[in-house]
């Protein structure tokens, strides 16, 4: 019988210089604007937690613009938007399936019209819900990593193997080479091409 295809939850973790630096760009930059913030976060590809798993990462360079401070072999980029409410009874107000829903449905526009083939990294979209108190420095916030369609139930049509089974050594090393070369934001989204020549 073949077997059911389980996917890893999202997780996330937010360090401490994440809100240090956005208390920073608040009092100096946002003030009391509501609008969307871009982000940046990052799944580190060398250290695993007890889990196998890692968190979707948010720091001090997630309110970088310049992609080149954030570019790293280690790490997959992810794009995202954070929006702060000015009051905590706001915060409390938003329907957080309705937040994700719209989002969603943007990812799949993108897909229809066929902006995302210009922008792939925008299918791996998250979100940030936050009210931060700072006279008592206290942050109230969620993630969200929207999924714009429910997927059916998959099987496996052949049971999973080894990369070392599939490929050769010298093919293992060449794609090891060519993926830390790709751009952090596109390195979730790429395809294998097998010829003569290697891969």
């Amino acid at each position: 019988m073949a077997k059911f295809v389980k996917f890893t939850k999202l997780r996330s973790s937010t360090d401490s210089t994440f809100w240090a630096k956005f208390v920073e760009l608040k009092i100096d930059k946002f003030k009391l604007d509501e609008k969307s913030v871009n982000l940046w976060g990052n799944y580190n590809l060398q250290s695993l937690n007890e889990d196998n798993t890692n968190p979707l990462v948010l720091d001090f360079t997630s309110f970088n613009e310049d992609l080149e401070t954030l570019n790293n072999n280690s790490s997959v980029l992810c794009f995202g938007h954070m929006i702060n409410t000015n009051t905590f009874e706001a915060f409390r107000q938003i329907n957080p399936e309705q937040f994700i829903d719209s989002m969603g449905k943007d990812i799949i526009n993108n897909i229809q019209d066929g902006t995302i083939l210009q922008n792939p990294w925008k299918l791996s979209l998250f979100l940030v819900l936050a009210y931060s108190d700072l006279k008592k420095y206290k942050f109230y916030y969620w993630v969200a990593h929207p999924t714009p369609l429910k997927l059916p139930e998959m099987y496996y049509q052949e049971s999973p193997q080894s990369i070392n089974e599939e490929f050769t050594a010298k093919q293992v090393e060449d794609l090891s080479q060519h993926f830390l070369q790709l751009d952090s934001r596109t390195k979730s989204y790429f395809t294998v091409s097998i010829s003569k020549e290697g891969i």
